[in-house]
């Protein structure tokens, strides 16, 4: 019995103290901080107090924490660390402590303390924080890129943690500023929105993430990050703080529908304090979506409403820049002389009222007041601008020669302002423009010695050979092969060989004229220029006596803009060398070209001719009459008009017209009295004695053939006419003279067929 005495008497020792902890232990979890604090201290001054103190003790600092005693609680805390340097519950006593300091706002102390838990690796829940609050302490005492590095160790390592939003909050904004590192901010900021411990945390960071990229000016992500707050929290505090800055992000991302609608969204209701900054971004919005109307009746409000309001002066500039789009010049010009605009923008209101005299043609006040934005703005940034736009006033009025003197007097009196190089370049274009190609020539040099950085370098050196070119200096060769050095593939670089082509070619050289011209062709030229750079790559191989060659490539030029640089010289070379090749249908082609084209009626009568000649040799008489007719009819006389009628004759008897071959047979004859043109009229006259002898009238056909036999020697139709006269004195039984006329073929002509034929006849 005495056993179960002592065991019961043990029992209920122990009993009490445990249910004392668990008492204890109660209070602290329903916020009874005060009652579990005396509870704690009464089991740890007991002489039967449980074995873990450590814990007790803890718990004691944490009441002591809770009801304000900061000094109770360190005391108890380092008490605890002091006497169980082992106990797990060290490293979060350790943290409390270290955090007692930072509420104090002792940081060198918290610091300490912070740095000492970290090097010893408590567990991760704790190191996370001891790191959080490390940099925080680094931050508070302006050591920035000691904080930084302790806040972002604390996001890469323990990106689950609940201090990993907070600490990439607290480095974003640390490097937020730099704008070379906007990237490394925003990648913190994201983790933080994504994996927020808090809504709160979430929208901060959201916001700033749309802070800094509108800092450094990337308004789509900006706004990207705007609406993701605007969607996601649109109760936060910050919401409402970005609404406004969100729209403009809109407004700057090319977002304008959407911009307008929270700008809409926002005007809506009861007037706040931001309503003039909504009315100015709606107007913005407005006005680059086209709705002029509503954006001046925006503009209108605002300036109505809040005439001092600090963007009344922007509003009312804007407005203006409206009614210019709009063509309202006559607005402009009344409302900017009323000066309504804000002083910080009375120079660009005087470019707007200088540009509106020029759309009102009131040429002479534009000037004015571009010399007078001159004389007020001499030695600044401004005045070379004006200069330049006086210039291209005069340029366009043709005042070519006081342009280009404007043009200098920017090169030369602003000679590091970026319009320098345009104004050397302008200058020179002016001068061609009058016909002063050694002014010009001397702009170009300048611009290329004082410029060579110049971004239109190629255009320059190119602007400056054709300069050259016009004035037959031979440095033209040199300026386009200098050109090609800098840009053998460039946007000159065609023509630049094409000219060297041509150089090379004047010069005599039509095998480097081919090398230069072919090479133009690989450089993708444009159309135009690629038959340009074809004409005289044909004259090359003209010049080369490359007859086909030239001629195809000659022939692939018709019917394009260069057929009009072909000579009427050209285009008969290239039908009289088709029919050479008996190529009828290209010879007709060109023939038509140079008969429709022609700039005269010589030219034209012999391209109709030549079109006659390819039909009829393509065996289509009807079409080669057609021409042949069209050739006759031109009011010039000569030798192709006689070739025209001989072949009208001709083709007139090879369908038993007679009378229609004696009118062409007669009509060549009377033309044909060049002696040059012998043979033409001897064969008139034989063909008026065939049509004579078709017809049955040997006397008048006789005559016909006699007259050949008598006036004309030649090898070929004199003994055909003797021979005919033969036939004609035997039809008529005057058989002296066929026995005369006979002898006079077998003694002039002996070896002739038809003497042969005479021969053979009984």
């Amino acid at each position: 019995m005495s056993a179960c005495v002592i065991g019961a008497v043990v029992c209920t020792a122990q009993t009490p103290a445990v249910e004392r902890v668990q008492f204890a232990d109660g209070l602290f979890s329903r916020g009874l901080f005060d009652m579990a604090r005396q509870e704690y201290e009464a089991l740890l001054a007991a002489a039967d107090a449980p074995i873990q103190r450590d814990v007790l003790m803890f718990r004691l600092a944490e009441c002591h924490r809770e009801l304000g005693s900061k000094v109770g609680a360190e005391r108890v805390y380092r008490g605890m660390i002091e006497a169980y340097p082992e106990s797990p519950y060290r490293p979060r006593a350790e943290f409390r402590r270290a955090e007692l300091y930072v509420a104090g706002g002792q940081y060198a102390e918290a610091e300490s303390l912070f740095r000492a838990l970290v090097e010893r690796e408590p567990p991760e829940e704790i190191l996370a924080g001891a790191l959080y609050f490390l940099g925080y302490c680094l931050d508070r005492r302006g050591r920035v890129s000691e904080a930084e590095e302790a806040y972002g160790e604390v996001a890469r390592r323990f990106p689950r943690s609940d201090y990993a939003s907070y600490a990439g909050l607290a480095v974003a904004r640390l490097i937020r500023s730099d704008g070379g590192r906007a990237a490394e901010a925003d990648a913190y900021l994201a983790q933080a929105a994504e994996q927020s411990a808090t809504p709160r945390v979430a929208a901060e960071a959201l916001f700033l993430r749309g802070d800094t990229a509108y800092q450094i000016g990337d308004y789509a992500a900006a706004a990207s990050a705007y609406r993701e707050l605007l969607s996601r929290y649109p109760d936060d505090r910050r919401a409402g703080e970005a609404r406004l800055q969100a729209a403009w992000s809109y407004y700057h991302a090319g977002q304008m529908e959407e911009a307008a609608r929270l700008a809409a969204a926002n005007l809506e209701g009861t007037r706040s304090d931001a309503r003039p900054d909504w009315l100015y971004l709606r107007a913005n919005c407005r006005r680059q979506g086209g709705d002029a109307g509503r954006a001046v009746a925006d503009y209108d409000a605002l300036l109505r409403e809040y005439p001092d309001h600090a963007l009344a002066g922007a509003a009312a500039y804007e407005r203006l820049l409206v009614l210019f789009q709009q063509g309202d010049y006559a607005a402009v010009v009344r409302d900017g002389i009323a000066g309504s605009a804000d002083a910080s923008f009375a120079e660009d209101l005087r470019w707007l009222l200088a540009e509106s005299y020029i759309g009102l043609h009131r040429l002479d006040d534009a000037e004015r007041m571009l010399e007078a934005l001159v004389a007020a703005h001499a030695g600044t940034a401004r005045a070379p601008v004006a200069l330049f736009r006086l210039a291209r006033m005069r340029y366009d009025r043709e005042a070519f020669e006081e342009a280009a003197r404007l043009y200098r007097r920017v090169a030369d009196d602003y000679p590091e302002d970026r319009l320098a190089p345009e104004a050397l370049a302008a200058a020179a274009y002016s001068e061609v423009a009058r016909g002063a190609y050694p002014r010009a020539l001397s702009d170009w040099s300048r611009l290329l010695e004082r410029h060579p950085d110049w971004g239109r370098m190629d255009e320059a050196l190119y602007q400056k050979a054709l300069t050259e070119l016009n004035l037959e200096r031979p440095e033209a060769a040199d300026t386009l092969r200098r050109l090609l050095a800098r840009a053998p593939r460039g946007a000159d670089a065609a023509e630049a060989r094409y000219w060297l082509g041509v150089l090379a070619q004047r010069g005599g050289d039509p095998a480097g004229a081919e090398t230069e011209l072919r090479e133009a062709l690989t450089l993708e030229p444009t159309r135009e220029l690629a038959n340009r750079i074809r004409f005289r790559l044909a004259g090359a191989l003209q010049g080369l006596e490359r007859v086909s060659e030239a001629a195809d490539m000659f022939q692939g030029l018709l019917g394009t803009e260069i057929q009009r640089e072909m000579s009427p010289g050209l285009l008969e070379w290239l039908a009289r060398t088709r029919m050479e090749q008996e190529d009828y249908a290209r010879a007709r082609e060109a023939a038509e070209v140079l008969g429709r084209d022609a700039p005269s009626p010589a030219w034209a009568q012999i391209g109709w001719t030549l079109a006659g000649d390819a039909w009829r040799a393509a065996g289509d008489p009807s079409l080669a009459a057609a021409a042949y007719l069209r050739a006759v009819a031109q009011p010039v006389q000569g030798r192709e008009g006689v070739a025209a009628s001989v072949a009208l004759a001709e083709l007139s008897m090879d369908s038993n017209r007679l009378d229609e071959a004696e009118t062409h047979f007669r009509r060549a004859a009377e033309l044909a009295d060049d002696p040059e043109l012998a043979r033409t009229r001897a064969r008139c006259y034989l063909g008026l004695g065939d049509i004579a002898r078709l017809r049955l009238d040997w006397e008048e056909a006789v005559r016909r053939y006699l007259s050949v036999g008598i006036l004309f020697d030649d090898p070929e139709l004199t003994p055909h006419a003797l021979f005919r006269a033969v036939e004609g004195f035997s039809a008529l039984r005057r058989h002296a003279d066929r026995q005369s006329a006979a002898e006079e073929l077998r003694r002039r002509y002996p070896e002739s067929p038809w003497t042969r034929k005479l021969q053979e006849e009984p």
